[in-house]
């Protein structure tokens, strides 16, 4: 996946929360929201796991030593722990 890959998810997700926010603001039905809102919710994981391929292929580990590929990977792992709710 490239930049502009990502760019595109990323404003379609902010077209989603918009609805979700204008569907919020107009009362709607909130069985509506809650399915809207999920589905913003299962875009931006996908587009986490992109980001994070699209890092892995393109970024991590090139041209440094051992050290600075550990660094790089406990950062990561310290990322994905944080916000994905994975256990040590």
């Amino acid at each position: 996946m490239d930049i502009n890959k990502i760019l595109s998810r990323l404003k379609a997700i902010k077209g989603q929360l918009g609805l979700v926010i204008s569907m919020v603001e107009n009362k709607r039905d909130y069985f509506s929201v809650m399915q809207q809102s999920m589905a913003v919710n299962g875009g931006l994981k996908k587009l986490n796991c992109r980001i994070l391929q699209y890092h892995l292929k393109n970024h991590a580990f090139k041209d440094t030593n051992a050290e600075e590929q550990m660094l790089d990977f406990e950062r990561l792992m310290e990322v994905v722990k944080k916000h994905q709710s994975c256990k040590s």
